[in-house]
């Protein structure tokens, strides 16, 4: 086991490092910590990480894009894929948004508080890299993991893959998802292009 992760983490470190130079960021190599990537897309920050989940969440290894931002706007979203669970959210009440594609709207769970935003954010090429990616989850919610409150007028879009991914197309697909749901939001002025700071990532 420890030959292959030897190889296969060689094969992601190699995978990462190119997609930093394809960001023009910069690959931030850490054996006893997370690898990640630091990039800009216009105003904004991208990072990149890998974490490994606690037992009580499935234990196991799984890849995160985070896109700090400012907003003056209550607007959220959270989208995942349905498993067994999702029926227990049918019944506590969550209601999931529809997009007006059939086979996505039976395949994924979307909550907003904004039906017609959403319908513009989650569009018809971001619909069609994501069921090409699933499973994934994508929501606008702070993350736990960040252990910290956001600034005033902060958030924060997570974008999450199991795995370690080493994959290039991949992974250049998964920030193709996130430089496009941040230009829809912003086309709708849910967010804004001020900068931020990401240091109150862990």
């Amino acid at each position: 086991m420890a030959f292959l992760e030897h190889i296969f983490g060689a094969k992601r470190i190699e995978v990462w490092k190119k997609i930093s130079e394809e960001l023009q960021g910069e690959f931030i190599e850490n054996f006893w910590s997370k690898d990640k990537i630091r990039a800009n897309y216009k105003n904004w920050k991208i990072i990149l990480d890998t974490i490994e989940k606690p037992s009580y969440q499935l234990a196991g290894f799984e890849t995160r894009i985070f896109i700090p931002y400012i907003t003056d706007k209550e607007f959220f979203f959270d989208l995942h894929q349905r498993t067994f669970w999702s029926s227990v959210e049918d019944k506590i009440g969550f209601v999931s948004e529809k997009t007006g594609f059939e086979e996505f709207d039976k395949n994924f769970t979307l909550i907003s508080n904004g039906t017609e935003q959403i319908k513009q954010i989650i569009d018809t090429k971001i619909i069609n890299l994501i069921s090409a990616l699933k499973p994934i989850r994508i929501s606008l919610q702070p993350s736990p993991e960040l252990l910290v409150k956001l600034p005033e007028r902060h958030n924060v879009l997570i974008v999450e893959k199991p795995g370690r991914i080493s994959d290039y197309n991949q992974l250049l697909e998964l920030i193709n998802i996130c430089k496009l749901l941040m230009d829809n939001m912003l086309s709708l002025n849910i967010i804004t292009q001020e900068k931020t700071t990401e240091t109150y990532f862990v």
